[in-house]
């Protein structure tokens, strides 16, 4: 504890002083992005533009230790950097980044867009000055990186030191480190001991099969840095690479300094074939090895090649590759070479030698071949270049798309070996044994059947380290193979509102079987093939639940995709898209062949003169709808269907509503045909209502809102007509401030000794009321609490279903007013709601109501599903 103490004492001491020195503790690298407008000049007067160079101050940053410039398309740049009262120092380049993930890969696709260079360890700054050869275009900005907390208080540095000194981290990581004698494990400088944000990591590591590479970069900027300076140089290397340039983590594997010092690099296992982003189209299968400064002309210090040394050694060790071998690499896609090209590749080799850069620099070049022999020389025994011939092996039927598979590999110096193939559960499909230089191994596949997985080829020998490669068996593709829907409703029977279709493409001869799995288990649909898949499940379900199919290809290879199903009761009518067809449609739901007595034919698209319609059809006949100037096929084709002999065919308006030319068709093919009108849609209703009461002789009339059209007056009316519908109480209109004279004289003649009042004040005002015989008014806060209000205090004695309709659309009168019928056979009130959302008063008077049947009217894009399995919960 004492030792604690002191260590704290010691760090309060070092972060008082105000010079702002880095701090070791692994403090958050922070970035300043700085949009960048050319032809500023800086204060020195040779900064100012000239000749072919854009220059650009960015003015006034915070503190910085690395610079990285991003635009639109590549440029020329240099940099010079100061402190606040010194001069700048000497221009240096900003080198264009070469370095990248592979074209195809997910990396790549989430890597920033533009043009990128190098990031460039500049030392402690708080000013930059940057020039590009030629042009600068709009879009430039540069990137400044700050990893010592130069801006952290005094109070946030010292938190910095507790937090180091508190982990007790010993012995010292960044110790200079002790020369390995043979070629194993050297001292590697781990991601925690360097400081490495994990936080900031995208996603997990990608891993090839093996690897049988390294490449060699070098990471620019300066050459003189500090020893302690170099896990802040990582940290911020780490953070351009993830929050500038959109790759997953720091883009090298491993990376050596100036001392000799090797640091872990990309996170994912120092051993194993980790895909780095750093040789973009050759990542895979290869490592990449930064040596930390700027090579290109300067050479690297002896201790940074002898860490170079032993790093290769020892990953050649472990992978199996020798130094100086050389082979044939297909690229993944780059600069110099288009994808699916073959290049030929030393094993130990140059960044440049894939990419056009001079990256690592010639003297680096140069030392290339004294680095193979050493490399060489250091290791002994080595069993190396174990490879199969094919890449991966694809079944269809369980059958190989090869006949055999060599395995082959060398023994340098020659020797005695062995070597299997084995299949996932550690069955052997082959082995050979020999001795010499070349290891091979043949296995036949030709007529067996085989499980997909992971095979494993391994070569064995005496005092040397084992070789271990993975041929994968890949089974059909299956991730193209789609269900949809994924959510369907059902019935109270367990009917599919919607079928479910199971499609995707496989290879010709490919056996499949789709099972459909219900809640518990069980198989409810089965359905066997071979190829494509297209199946589709239509049968009935056990009911409600989330239920799993499942796709099984070949035996072996199994895709499952949940469909849940959700209980909704109500029965659609009318689910087509235009007002015509859906009052056809819902009289064919409700009426049949040749037993309707009467029919009433309404204008499809002025609501006026059919609001009072319903009263008039009753639960007797159908409410139609029709084109003002000819009359619909459909309607033509019902009527003859569902009329009797002697019926009586109502027509509502006068010859501007609904044209001669249609009732004169309605008498030649049916005979008796009536219109019902008057000079407005108020006196039309009057001549609608003595129709009614002459027929029911009743002694009640309900009073709806004529107008205005654009204050939708249809809404309190069409619950009020699916009530006369069933109880052939007549539906009379009047203005909104004073009771209409027409239907005051209506009411009169009529005989009305008790009228229903829909809606509130703002429909029909309260002065409309006083002059109503005996009014009682029947209204909610809107028109869903006013069609409840409707139902509860008029169907009481009544009501077995219930009728759900869309109340705010402006075509949404039609499919609920042709709905009235209905609502009369089946004593169903109408009650409205939103589409997409059930209305709260709608919700409140479903709750718990035992209910049947249970309708709704329309297309799902007037009343969606979810209302109605929402309504379905709340039923009892």
């Amino acid at each position: 504890m004492a030792v604690r103490l002191g260590l704290l004492l010691v760090l309060l001491v070092a972060v008082l002083p105000v010079a702002p020195a880095p701090v070791q503790a692994a403090a958050p690298v922070t970035a300043q992005v700085v949009p960048l407008a050319p032809g500023s000049a800086g204060p020195d007067a040779s900064f100012a533009t000239t000749g072919l160079w854009t220059s650009v101050d960015p003015g006034p940053v915070g503190a910085f230790a690395m610079v990285g410039l991003h635009t639109p398309e590549p440029v020329t740049a240099e940099i010079r950097t100061a402190q606040t009262g010194e001069t700048f120092g000497p221009w240096s380049a900003l080198p264009a980044l070469h370095d990248g993930p592979d074209p195809a890969s997910a990396e790549a696709q989430n890597a920033t867009s533009g043009s990128w260079t190098q990031p460039v360890f500049t030392g402690p700054a708080d000013r930059v000055e940057i020039r590009v050869l030629g042009e600068l275009r709009p879009g430039a900005e540069v990137v400044l990186l700050d990893p010592f907390g130069q801006d952290r208080s005094w109070a946030q540095r010292f938190a910095d030191g507790v937090t180091q000194a508190w982990s007790g981290d010993e012995p010292d990581p960044l110790a200079p480190p002790d020369p390995p004698a043979s070629p194993e494990q050297p001292t590697i400088i781990s991601r925690a001991e360097w400081g490495a944000d994990e936080s900031i990591v995208r996603t997990e590591p990608a891993y090839a099969l093996q690897v049988d590479r390294a490449f060699l970069h070098h990471t620019v900027g300066i050459n003189g840095y500090a020893r302690e300076d170099v896990p802040a140089i990582l940290r911020s290397a780490q953070a351009y690479h993830v929050q500038s340039l959109g790759w997953d983590d720091l883009g090298y594997n491993f990376l050596i300094d100036r001392f000799g010092r090797i640091f872990e690099g990309r996170a994912g296992g120092l051993t194993e074939p980790v895909v780095g982003s750093q040789a973009a189209g050759f990542n895979t299968g290869s490592t990449g090895i930064a040596l930390m400064g700027n090579f290109e002309f300067a050479g690297p210090s002896p201790a940074a090649l002898d860490g170079v040394v032993d790093l290769v050694a020892w990953l050649a060790e472990i992978h199996h590759f020798s130094a100086h071998g050389v082979a044939e690499v297909r690229s993944y896609g780059s600069e110099k070479y288009a994808e699916g090209e073959i290049a030929l590749l030393d094993n130990l080799v140059a960044h440049r030698d894939v990419k056009f850069t001079t990256c690592p620099g010639n003297p680096i070049i140069d030392q290339l071949p004294t680095l193979r022999d050493r490399v060489d020389d250091r290791l002994g025994n080595q069993i190396i270049d174990h490879r199969a011939d094919v890449e991966a092996v694809t079944l269809s039927g369980g059958r190989a798309d090869v006949d055999q598979v060599t395995v082959r590999a060398t023994m340098s110096p020659p020797g005695e070996w062995e070597v299997t193939l084995t299949d996932p559960m550690g069955t052997p499909l082959g082995s050979a044994a020999g001795e010499g230089e070349d290891v091979e191994l043949e296995v036949p596949l030709a007529g067996e059947r085989f499980r997909p997985g992971e095979y494993t080829y391994t070569v064995t020998a005496a005092e040397r380290r084992t070789a271990v490669g993975r041929l994968p068996f890949l089974a059909p593709e299956t991730d193209d193979i789609g269900v949809s829907p994924t959510a369907v409703t059902v019935d109270g029977d367990g009917r599919l509102g919607t079928p479910v279709r199971i499609s995707g493409e496989l290879a010709p001869g490919v056996a499949w079987v789709v099972e459909v799995l219900d809640p518990g288990g069980e198989p409810v649909f089965q359905q066997e093939g071979e190829g494509d898949v297209d199946v589709v499940w239509r049968d009935q379900a056990i009911g409600p639940g989330r239920y799993a199919v499942e796709v099984t290809v070949d035996e072996f290879v199994t895709l499952t995709r949940p469909v849940d199903l959700t209980l909704d009761l109500f029965r659609r009518v009318g689910d087509v898209d235009d007002a015509i067809g859906a009052a056809v449609a819902i009289s064919a739901t409700t009426f049949d062949d040749g037993t309707v007595d009467r029919a009433v034919i309404a204008r499809h698209d002025v609501f006026a003169d059919a609001l009072a319609g319903g009263p008039l059809a009753g639960g007797a006949g159908p409410l139609l709808l029709t084109t003002s100037d000819h009359l619909d096929p459909r309607v033509a084709d019902e009527l003859d269907r569902i009329l009797s002999t002697d019926a009586v065919i109502y027509v509502l308006g006068g010859t501007a509503a609904i044209d001669s030319a249609v009732t004169s068709e309605l008498v030649r093919d049916h005979g008796g045909v009536r219109r019902l009108a008057g000079p407005t849609r108020i006196d039309t209703a009057a001549a609608i209502a003595g129709q009614v009461v002459a027929e029911s002789g009743a002694t009640t009339a309900m009073i709806a809102r004529a107008g205005p059209d654009d204050a939708a007056p249809w809404a309190d009316a069409l619950a009020g007509g699916a009530y006369g519908a069933a109880a052939g109480v007549p539906v009379l209109l009047s203005d909104q401030e004073a009771l209409s004279p027409q239907t005051r004289d209506a009411l009169r003649d009529l005989g009305i000794e008790q009228t229903l009042i829909l809606g509130g004040q703002a429909a029909l005002s309260q002065a409309v009321a006083f002059d109503l015989p005996d009014g009682t008014r029947l209204a909610g806060p809107d028109r869903t609490a006013t069609a409840v209000a409707i139902a509860q205090d008029l169907w009481t004695d009544r009501t077995s279903g219930v009728i759900l309709a869309e109340g705010f659309e402006a075509d949404a009168w039609a499919y609920a007013l042709a709905s009235a019928p209905l609502s009369a056979r089946h004593d169903a009130p109408l009650i409205l709601t939103q589409g997409e959302q059930l209305s709260s008063a709608a919700a409140a008077f479903l709750t718990d109501r035992d209910l049947d049947p249970v309708t709704v009217v329309g297309r799902p894009s007037l009343v969606s599903d979810a209302v109605t399995t929402e309504a379905t919960a709340l039923l009892d």
